[in-house]
């Protein structure tokens, strides 16, 4: 992983450990985002979340098939892992 690129996930089962946390060396920003949990089972699959799976497989088809907008600049695609 890129160390520069990073995610910690907190939870009461899996708290963040401080070692864990490296200082910035740069210009970084930080997301926080919390809440009470989301009812109801969530699929995950790479960067698609929903609570359907078949959302997800139509999300990975429209993927595959480039039907996402690009990122203003962007010149490259990125394979599905």
């Amino acid at each position: 992983m890129d160390p520069l690129c990073q995610s910690i996930i907190c939870s009461p089962s899996n708290r963040a450990q401080p070692a864990r946390c490296k200082p910035a060396t740069g210009p970084s920003h930080l997301m926080l985002l919390g809440g009470e949990p989301l009812p109801g089972v969530r699929y995950i699959n790479w960067n698609f979340v929903s609570s359907r799976r078949e959302f997800i497989d139509q999300a990975r088809d429209d993927w595959r098939n480039e039907k996402f907008a690009r990122v203003p600049g962007g010149t490259e695609s990125i394979p599905l892992p």
